[in-house]
Order: structure tokens, then sequence, then C-alpha cells
């Protein structure tokens, strides 16, 4: 990612960039953007100049005195996780897009949020990026969680910023109370589905087990996670906004879920629920969390846990076919898929 500093506002290729603003691009944006500066009259430099995060941010280290400038683009659950920095620094600027406000209004340490869509600083002049040196520092947050793969992401987090780990810092730092914007009577809300397929399930399968272990409790679903399915003993609920998304979960008496957003909302609010694992592994996620309950379902394939996502070529699972929208570990391969779920789902009603 480079950061653009433009001195004249100015159009290139699609994009109008305006005077005094800074703005976050991807290196495939800058390159192309740069390939049609020629079409500028004059110096480039006399309209933009770039730069690197470490060459115009120093990096932020804790009791420095500096804000805690940090980017990372998504998702909601890695959001919620990040808000452990508010440890650590009592001002920070998250570069990041406004839909994912309604999980940082949940952290303990509010951030400024700098919408990515936008200019994240306006009315940047010599003096004004001075100040900016001098009163920010930067932390490396964008693709961490990647590089750190298979281990527990919070440990990471925390060696990122040379300090030693404790338990407190192995879970979200959200407020001491948190309350839902709007309220819903939800009973069983199940998430079966994440950004990466490897970590997603049909949601048939855990309808079916949730309903054998607990046939008088109401489940509920998100409507676009049945993937054209016609469901029994389901009722559907659509989240317009990633807001009621987030009240739905917060809402909700009890959630189950595969590795995804609800797992870390729902114990960053200190609220239970029950977190399947399969091509990931619970350790790298929720080792240190006090109210979900994670299981790791028995391996089928001797590869599990990958911690591949499906979603690039170059982690794509060669078990897997191209058609497939769910991990094959957690589908066609696991043959008591729905009594293993069911077993679990007992045993996290009867300890909840």
């Amino acid at each position: 990612m480079k950061l653009w500093w433009i001195k004249k506002s100015v159009n290139i290729n699609i994009a109008k960039l305006y005077k005094g603003c800074i703005y976050v691009l991807s290196d495939e944006a800058s390159q192309q953007l740069e390939d049609d500066s020629w079409k500028l009259p004059g110096k480039k430099s006399d309209f933009y100049q770039i730069f690197d995060f470490e060459e115009l941010f120093n990096s932020w280290v804790p009791e420095s005195g500096r804000r805690l400038l940090m980017l990372r683009s998504g998702g909601l659950g890695d959001i919620a996780a990040l808000s452990i920095y508010g440890h650590f620094a009592d001002k920070i600027n998250l570069l990041t897009f406004n839909n994912y406000l309604p999980v940082t209004d949940l952290w303990s340490i509010q951030p400024t949020i700098h919408d990515l869509n936008g200019p994240i600083f306006s009315g940047i002049d010599f003096i004004r990026l001075n100040y900016l040196r001098k009163n920010y520092g930067y932390l490396d947050v964008n693709d961490i969680i990647e590089k750190g793969l298979r281990k527990n992401w919070y440990e990471v987090f925390i060696e990122l910023i040379n300090k030693p780990f404790s338990e407190t810092y192995g879970r979200p730092y959200f407020k001491r109370i948190v309350f839902p914007t709007k309220k819903y009577e939800i009973d069983i809300l199940i998430n079966n589905k994440a950004t990466a397929r490897m970590r997603s399930m049909n949601l048939k399968y855990l309808v079916e087990a949730i309903s054998k272990a607990a046939p008088h409790r109401k489940i509920f679903a998100f409507e676009n996670q049945a993937d054209g399915q016609e469901i029994d003993n389901v009722k559907f609920i659509e989240a317009k906004s990633v807001r009621e998304y987030v009240d739905f979960i917060l809402n909700a008496k009890d959630v189950i879920s595969i590795d995804s957003a609800p797992v870390h909302i729902r114990e960053g609010s200190r609220l239970p629920a029950l977190a399947l694992y399969f091509s990931f592994a619970s350790e790298a996620r929720t080792k240190y969390y006090k109210y979900v309950r994670s299981v790791d379902l028995p391996a089928v394939c001797e590869l599990q846990p990958c911690f591949l996502h499906g979603i690039n070529p170059e982690d794509h699972c060669i078990m897997a076919n191209d058609k497939e929208l769910y991990a094959p570990c957690a589908d066609r391969l696991f043959k008591g898929l729905v009594n293993k779920i069911a077993d679990e789902v007992n045993n996290y009603l009867i300890n909840t």
C-alpha cells in the first residue's frame, strides 16, 4: 500500500485526487496511476508525492506519546480482534472502511476511523505533514494475521509491539457493557459462512444437528447463507446493514458459528457462543477466550488443520472441487458430521 500526497488537484485515469489530501492506494493502483502520469502538464513531483508508510511515519511503540495509526481493510472479525491495542494506546486512528463502525463502536478505546474510500487526511501542507510525522506512529497490521498463519493471532499482535504476552490480551478488548442499538427476539442464531469457503459449512447440517440436540429451541439464520436451499425448522433473518448484523449477533440468546466474526464479537461482548473449527485450529483464534466454547471437529483429512482459505489458487484445497461452496472436511468427507455437531451443541447448551 502506498500513501499519495496530492499537491495539486489532478485527474489521472479514472481517479480525481484533490490538493492537500493524502490517499491510501494499493501497489497496483499506484502503479496504474503512475503509468498514466505522463498526461500531466509538468513534473510529476509538482502534483503528487508517494510514500511508503514506514517512510512517512515512525514505527509506533507503547509509551511513545504518539497516536497509534493502523491500516486494516477487513474483515469484521479481524477488526474486532485488533481492539486489543486499546490496552496500550489511548488514541487510535484506524485506516479502514466506514462500514466497520458498528464493530469499532464496541472497542474499549474507540478509534478515529479514516475511510479508505476517500482521503485519509485533508488540508495537508508541509507544516501539517511534519505534524503527522511527529504525532503519529504506524503499526503495520494489514497482513500480520496472514503472516502469523498458524500462531494465535493475539500472540502475534503482542509480539509486534515487543510486549510480554498475558492471557488478558488474548481476547477482544470491548467496552465493559455492550448494548445493541436495537432489540430483536432471537433464540439460537447460526452463522455457517465465512468470507472463505474453507471456513464455511452447509447450513442444513447445522440446522439438523441443532434440531436434534435442542428440538424445543427456535433456530435463526442469515437469509443469504442458505445458498438457495429450502431448509425446514429455521427462521431466516436479513441483515440490511453491518449495524443490523452486529445487533442480531448481540441480541441472540445463543450463537453457533464457524470461525467468523460472530465468534469474536460475542467473546468481546462477554456473551456465550459455540465455535466450530475444521480447516483452522481453534487455538490460532480462540485459545484464550472465556465466554466462547470452541470445538475442533475430528480430522477427516490428513492435511487438517490446513489453514487454507480457498479464495486464491495458491491456497486451494486439493480435496475440493471448483463447484463446492463449503470445506470438504466439514461436508462430504465427514460422514458423521450431524451427530458430532449435535453432541457438541448438547454439551454447550448444558454447560452454558
